[in-house]
C-alpha cells in the first residue's frame, strides 16, 4: 500500500473535508453544531493573528491518494520557542491502525528539526 505523509495544500480541501465528514464523533465532541460545509476551508487557514500560514504545517496521512488522519502543528505559537499540536484526527474507518502515532512521531521530528526547545515528545 502507498503511503505518504506531506502538508495539505489549498487544493486539498475537498479531501480535507471528506476526512472531517468520516470523523463524526470528533465533530460532536467538538461542536453542537453539524459539520459546515466549509469546515476544511476554514481548517487550512485557521491561524492565531500573530502567525504566519507559513508556521501553520497541516499534515496529512495519504494513502492511495485518500487522506486517512491529519496533524495541525504550529511552529512559534504560543511564543517563538514553542511548536503546538492543534488537531490530530484520524478518519473513524481508520483509528487503532497506527496512522495517528505514525503522524505524531512525524510532528515530532519535524519540531525537533526546528530546535525549539518547547515542545517536548515521548
Amino acid at each position: 500500500m502507498q503511503t505518504e505523509l506531506r502538508r495539505l495544500l489549498a487544493t486539498d480541501g475537498p479531501a480535507l473535508q471528506r476526512l472531517f465528514e468520516l470523523a463524526p464523533a470528533y465533530q460532536a465532541a467538538v461542536s453542537h453544531e453539524p459539520l459546515s460545509a466549509r469546515a476544511a476551508e476554514e481548517a487550512l487557514v485557521a491561524c492565531p493573528p500573530d502567525l504566519s500560514l507559513s508556521d501553520k504545517y497541516l499534515i496529512g496521512h495519504w494513502e492511495q491518494g485518500e487522506l486517512t488522519a491529519v496533524i495541525d502543528l504550529l511552529r512559534g505559537y504560543p511564543n517563538p520557542d514553542t511548536a503546538y499540536l492543534g488537531l490530530l484526527l484520524v478518519g473513524e474507518p481508520w483509528q487503532g491502525s497506527g496512522r495517528g502515532q505514525s503522524l505524531y512521531l512525524h510532528a515530532c521530528t519535524l519540531a525537533r528539526s526546528w530546535g525549539l526547545p518547547g515542545f517536548a515528545c515521548q
